[in-house]
């Protein structure tokens, strides 16, 4: 009953409203207009000759005609109240009686959809690309929970793989009806979920439940629950058929909870990271009530959000979509037949092996369909991606030819350029942006501008500007010159108003599916409106009671919006609207509806110019607050890039264009996205490149780099050739080693090097580089003549070539030459020397003060028992003499020749050496001989040296009391491993006592340096309170932690947080305070530091945030802290995006600053597309 009662009432209510809106006007104008001319035979009749009763008459005429307004414009407010709250009462008692034909009607639409969305995407042309898919190896169920307990160890496993014919006969034999689809970018998840829906669909089985796909990519699974986002997913694709039932969102709830929908969830993956895994236990969840869902996800990120969340859907299977095998895609690359030719060199290359470029790429489904959409016609020609040498190039080149093929048929060049320009900037804007949803209110005024604030201003100074001019007139014809400075004057403040959203009744920017806005807020802007309103009237009319009447009536009549603004919000069927916003007819009705209210309630107390100001006011501040502002703003962008070719004049219509006949653009849930991401991502950088190129046009020095990545990402070769050579010709000589490097690839040898020559006679310190690269380069072609002049002038990395191409062609000679007169040479000319058996050339190389040949000579000698001669030659060395020694020991020591080395050692100690009685010693105490070796160190003056020396070796005898007698008056002699060892020594030997008195000692002259040691020692020793007592007196940021923890492990957490508080360097505050203050529970304390803005403390908040599920708020707070500050917190703010994986606005973010100069941003953009993105290492 309650199903017939609101359908007929939608219908009446159409048609009601529509005789209602033309009752008004019709009325309006007629009451208008007589009331006009009234007006006019009073002004003309009121001369010093009129006859009384001829004035009279005409008052009482006009009298008469604003009677009537007054009586046909208030109760129109009420008769709107009354429409709406009907409305409301039978939305709320709608109910689903008879299910059948809802169910017939929503099955045949669902299938209409799909096979809508399939043709536009040309997924059946002729015939669907065959994919094959099967069973996961990734975490999944077991089999025995996936078929159910009566499987539980029977031995018979399900054998899940197929392609897209057999995907709904497997779905079928799954017991649950619960699968997973999982693939690669582009793999064809998508369209193979349309597929399985549409499969059920043509064949349906007794009491199926009607499949419905559903996008995934709006839903925040941290704050929205899943029955929310499959309300919203069923109202948005189907409204028209749920309001035939009654109000949608309750009928979508109905369907929902008696279980008559198969949720098809399309894009796990295009779900922040952080909620991925809380969306999984919700729709594990969902799952273990018996539902019955399909999902589709990337394989990398379901398999993430499964482990991050410790939680696999139980019950479901999971399948992956697999490469697309040769075979597969040449059969269907091969149509139409007369194509085929031409694909043939491609076949060729596919055939013989999967590892070229082109047959990596054409495994996917997306790539296979783009190549055949673009090479069906000429002049297109697939052999041209055998010329691509990587498989991103390749598919960059796939999606350029398929945007031109999608156009030039029917568009020709002039009009395919301007499509690919205009998805270009549509593309660009949803980067900016960081989404992959098309909404046009999201276009922002500083798009594709050179000065994005200036572009900002002035696009509300222009819309400030027109509301201005168009009072101005108004009052212009109603009271002149004076008339029209007045309009204007309270237009301005009045539209700056809506422009801030202060006087708005409608909010600028959209809310989240199913949030309801109570009553207060709503009452808050109309009281602020109105107020607003009754004193604009009051200074343009003069009449404060028509002000006070106006404003009243106008709060009074709003209230009704209230009722209507506390239903829940949908968005609407068709994405060429939005979903904030009312429709244009209803802005209209409302606009008009306002300025009636306002032309009766002021022709009670004034005359009919100030109803006519008041309709005025009210009917404009309606139609600017209830959407006029943001379509205005909106339409004047939209102006701007429409005159610079970067936007269509009929949008709308250029975006259905795309969706339904080009396959370019497809349809998630009520928005329009792009094909596929990588299709996005690609028109987006080179919008980027175009936009980057303008703007170093206009002397942007640092777009010059940024565009040369972009231009080598995009792989156009010959436009970065060009751009490196402007850059040259500039005088920029940082790009010499990139142009000359492409120069000497693209053949033009010498080119090349006569870049690098010029530039390798700079003063800069990368000219370093350009000469070692020039080096490496003339050696390569083997211009040993180029290289020998250029060492002979002093270039070392000519010099290091040349004797590298010497030692490679045997020419030892010259390379010995060479290496006398620099007094250097490397060891790979010594091995050589010695191979060959030139040990005088080596022996001449050593006296000439070479460092590598002393080793090599000293070898020699050694391996030949020659000792005398070499202790001899050694004292001869004009440098590098204690090198000798130290090198002649060690050797003779490996060759075991111990005796020789302590002869040689003790003649040395005995010429009185310099460093003998060191080296003497150390030989002793490898022969054993310890006793020895503390004599001859005693022998010695009481240098540090010998004296850390002497410690260290009566340490390694166990002989503590000594060790402690040599550095008892010398605390700052030992170095830091020695005194461990002698503490170590002491407090073992129960002398702790003695062990800090010298650690004390240390610290007064070491300062710093020693009191971590001081303290670790009292804290080892259980001298807690010394040690407290200690790190008052001063001490460094690791003393105090470590007393901290140790009061904190000790109980004595108060008084750990309190000696913690005395560090006030914020860069000192680090990770472990902060962590050591969460375990004592002081949230208070990091709370309030990361307010004051202590980095650490502000990190513990956000992983607090991230690990909560709170992403989003953790994204806001560091959005809060960026205002006036677009250094460090950006950089924080990319991260953290990053990582909760919402790549996509991180970049975009980090964009806007490498546009503006950045090159740190630029630095984080080269890492994101790299293994190691700065995200990942700032986690």
């Amino acid at each position: 009953m309650m199903r017939c009662v609101w359908r007929w009432w939608r219908r009446a209510s159409r048609v009601g409203w529509i005789l209602f809106g033309v009752a008004v006007v019709a009325a309006g104008l007629v009451v208008l207009g007589s009331a006009l001319l009234a007006d006019l035979a009073v002004a003309r009749l009121a001369g010093p000759d009129a006859d009384p009763a001829d004035l009279a008459a005409a008052k009482d005429e006009f009298d008469r005609w604003t009677g009537w307004a007054n009586i046909i414009a208030l109760p129109v407010g009420g008769a709107g109240i009354a429409i709406i709250a009907v409305e409301k009462f039978l939305r709320s008692r709608s109910t689903v009686t008879d299910d059948g034909p809802l169910i017939r009607a929503l099955t045949a639409d669902v299938e209409n959809t799909i096979r809508r969305e399939l043709d536009y995407r040309q997924a059946g042309d002729p015939a669907p690309i065959v994919v094959r898919w099967s069973a996961t190896g990734r975490p999944a169920a077991g089999w025995d929970a996936v078929l159910g307990d009566g499987t539980a160890g029977s031995g018979l496993p399900l054998f899940l793989d197929g392609d897209a014919v057999d995907i709904v006969t497997r779905f079928r034999e799954l017991p649950r009806r619960q699968l997973v689809i999982l693939g690669a970018p582009g793999a064809g998840k998508s369209v193979l979920a349309m597929l399985l829906a549409l499969g059920l669909l043509e064949n349906p089985e007794e009491g199926q439940r009607v499949p419905v796909v559903i996008a995934l990519n709006g839903w925040r699974a941290d704050t929205e629950p899943l029955s929310r986002i499959l309300e919203r997913g069923l109202v948005d694709g189907h409204q028209t058929i749920l309001a035939d039932a009654g109000d949608p969102e309750r009928v979508a709830r109905w369907l929902l909870e008696h279980r008559r929908i198969l949720p098809v969830l399309d894009g796990l993956d295009e779900l922040p990271a952080a909620g991925r895994a809380e969306a999984i236990r919700q729709l594990k969840q969902y799952c273990a009530l018996g539902n019955h869902l399909v999902l589709t996800s990337r394989g990398p990120e379901y398999e993430d959000a499964v482990r991050s969340g410790d939680t696999i859907l139980t019950s479901a299977a999971v399948v992956e979509i697999e490469p697309v095998a040769a075979k597969t895609a040449t059969a269907y690359l091969s149509y139409p037949e007369s194509r085929r030719p031409l694909w043939e060199p491609v076949f060729a290359v596919m055939r013989a092996g999967p590892d070229a470029p082109v047959s990596r790429t054409l495994t996917s489904s997306l790539m296979i369909a783009l190549a055949r959409s673009a090479y069906q016609r000429d002049p297109h020609r697939p052999g041209e991606l055998l010329d691509f040498a990587k498989k991103e190039l390749v598919a960059r080149r796939l999606m350029d030819v398929f945007v031109t093929a999608a156009y030039q048929r029917s568009k020709g060049a002039r009009g395919t350029a301007n499509a690919r320009r205009w998805l270009s900037t549509l593309a660009y804007h949803l980067y900016e942006e960081g989404t992959r949803d098309l909404h046009w209110w999201q276009i922002q005024p500083d798009l594709l501008t050179r000065h994005r604030r200036l572009a900002r201003v002035v696009n509300v100074g222009a819309g400030l500007l027109t509301v201005t001019v168009a009072a101005a007139l108004c009052g212009a014809v109603t009271d002149g010159g004076s008339g029209a400075i007045t309009a204007g004057s309270v237009a301005l403040p009045l539209g700056l108003g809506v422009a801030t959203q202060v006087l708005g009744v409608y909010p600028m920017r959209p809310r989240p599916f199913g949030v309801r806005l109570g009553p207060l807020p709503i009452l808050g802007s109309y009281l602020a409106t109105s107020v607003a309103c009754g004193l604009a009237v009051g200074v343009l009319t003069g009449n404060s009671e028509v002000a006070v009447v106006v404003g009243a009536t106008f709060g009074s009549v709003s209230m009704g919006s209230v009722l209507r603004r506390s239903v829940r919000r949908r968005e609407p069927r068709d994405p060429r609207f939005d979903n904030h916003q009312l429709s244009s007819s209803t802005i209209a009705v409302l606009s008009l509806l306002e300025a009636m209210v306002g032309f009766g309630s002021a022709a009670l107390v004034g005359g009919l110019t100030d109803a006519m100001v008041a309709a005025a006011v009210l009917g404009t501040v309606t139609l600017l607050a209830t959407g006029g502002w943001r379509r205005l703003l909106f339409r004047l962008t939209h102006l701007r890039l429409v005159l610079a070719g970067r936007l269509p004049l009929q949008l709308a219509r250029f975006l259905d264009d795309a969706h339904r006949k080009r396959a370019v653009l497809r349809r998630a849930g009520a928005v329009y996205q792009f094909r596929h991401a990588l299709l996005q991502d690609h028109l987006a950088l080179v919008q980027a490149a175009d936009h980057t190129r303008a703007l170093m046009n206009h002397g942007d020095k640092a777009a010059a780099t940024r565009l040369t990545a972009m231009l080598t990402t995009l792989g156009r070769s010959d436009e970065v050739t060009d751009l490196l050579h402007h850059r040259w010709e500039s005088g920029d000589r940082y790009v010499a080693r990139q142009l000359a490097l492409r120069r000497i690839e693209s053949g033009r040898r010498e080119e090349g090097l006569r870049i690098l020559r010029a530039a390798s006679t700079d003063d800069r310190k990368s000219a370093k580089r350009d000469r070692a690269v020039l080096a490496r380069l003339l050696a390569r072609f083997g211009m040993l003549d180029e290289l020998r002049s250029r060492a002979d002038a002093g270039d070392d990395a000519s010099a290091e070539r040349l004797m590298e191409c010497l030692i490679a062609a045997g020419e030892l000679d010259e390379a010995v030459r060479r290496a006398i007169d620099r007094s250097e040479c490397d060891s790979g000319l010594i091995r050589s020397l010695v191979d060959n058996g030139r040990l005088r050339d080596v022996r001449t190389l050593a006296e000439s003060g070479e460092y590598y040949s002393i080793e090599g000579y000293l070898e020699h000698l050694v391996k030949d028992a020659r000792i005398a001669e070499a202790e001899a030659w050694v004292g001869t060395l004009p440098r590098y003499q204690e090198h000798g020694r130290r090198r002649l020991h060690a050797l003779l020591f490996e060759h075991g020749n111990g005796r020789a080395a302590l002869r040689s050692a003790r003649e040395a100690h005995a010429q009185q050496v310099e460093g003998a009685a060191s080296r003497l010693a150390l030989v002793l105490c490898r022969e054993g001989d310890i006793e020895s070796a503390v004599e001859v160190l005693r022998g010695e003056p009481p240098e540090d040296t010998i004296a850390t020396q002497l410690a260290d070796i009566l340490l390694d005898a166990d002989r503590t009391a000594e060790a402690f007698d040599v550095l008892r008056d010398r605390p700052a002699a030992a170095s830091q491993s020695v005194a461990r060892r002698l503490v170590d020594h002491l407090v073992a030997a129960s002398r702790g006592d003695e062990a800090v008195a010298y650690m004390r000692a240390r610290s007064a002259v070491l300062r710093r340096f020693a009191f971590g040691e001081l303290v670790g020692l009292l804290l080892r020793l259980g001298r807690l309170d010394e040690a407290i007592q200690t790190v008052q007196d001063g001490a460094s940021y690791d003393a105090v932690l470590m007393v901290a923890r140790s009061l904190f492990d000790g109980g004595r957490a108060d008084e750990a947080i309190e000696l913690l508080r005395t560090i006030k360097n914020e860069r000192l505050w680090g990770e472990e305070t902060v962590e050591m203050l969460a375990e004592a529970g002081a949230f208070d304390e990091i709370e309030a530091r990361a307010d004051d803005g202590d980095r650490a403390a502000l990190y513990w908040r956000l992983d607090r945030m991230v690990a909560t599920g709170r992403g989003d708020e953790a994204i806001a707070l560091l959005q809060a802290r960026m205002t006036g500050d677009r250094g460090r917190p950006v950089w924080d703010l990319a991260n953290l995006l990053g990582q909760l994986g919402r790549i996509d606005e991180a970049t975009a973010m980090m964009r806007r600053s490498a546009d503006a100069g950045d090159n740190d941003a630029q630095a984080w953009l080269d890492a994101a597309d790299t293994d190691e993105p700065f995200w990942k290492r700032n986690a």
